[in-house]
């Protein structure tokens, strides 16, 4: 009996164990960064709230283009920091969007919150894309009088599983093992296409004004 209970716990391991070896095979596929270029961007200060413009091109990599086409859901992340010359950081903003595609209506909805929530719906991808590559008159919070050099650095990431999609997988594949090697797995993050850090604009704040 103690010998059929062993046998049963160690297949459930090693179902547990292809399982997750499953979930990052299909995520790591979709790993490679796309190279994301910055068309333009302008800084500017409002009421000592610091805000930003910013145009990419080459926003979505062929694989993300293809989860889209297909009808997945996907989210786009910027990711906002500005450091100061003591490597101490003065601001963190992020930004979501959320792209959906319904393949039959030939509609697609892109949802973007910062703050307030945007929301444009259209027939046209190209009209779609733009959307979530554009950025106009967003705030990144209020910057202190200080007058040493600041770096603004963004990070984008393009997820063809949305955040709200991966966070219930997640949460399912936990409750198969709790505690086991698998929550180490899960912990990781792997997002689908992540640029570096990149530097945007040094800048004082005199100098925005």
């Amino acid at each position: 009996m103690i010998r059929q209970v062993g046998i049963r716990e160690a297949n459930r391991q090693k179902l547990i164990f292809w399982l997750c070896l499953l979930f990052f095979w299909s995520l790591s596929s979709w790993s490679a960064a796309n190279e994301v270029v910055v068309k333009h961007h302008q800084l500017y200060l409002e009421n000592d709230s610091l805000r930003i413009e910013v145009e990419l091109d080459s926003l979505f990599s062929r694989r993300a283009l293809d989860a889209i086409e297909s009808g997945m859901i996907t989210s786009v992340v910027y990711d906002f920091r500005v450091n100061g010359t003591r490597k101490n950081r003065i601001l963190e903003h992020s930004i979501l969007l959320r792209l959906e595609h319904d393949i039959w209506e030939g509609q697609y909805l892109a949802i973007r919150q910062s703050g307030l929530t945007d929301t444009l719906r259209t027939t046209s991808f190209a009209a779609a894309e733009a959307y979530c590559a554009k950025l106009q008159n967003v705030e990144l919070g209020v910057l202190s009088e200080d007058s040493q050099v600041m770096t603004l650095q963004m990070r984008i990431s393009v997820n063809p599983i949305s955040v709200e999609q991966e966070k219930r997988t997640k949460n399912w594949l936990n409750v198969l093992r709790k505690g086991s090697l698998l929550e180490l797995f899960i912990s990781l993050d792997r997002p689908a296409d992540r640029t570096n850090w990149m530097d945007i604009a040094r800048f004082r704040n005199g100098d925005l004004k």
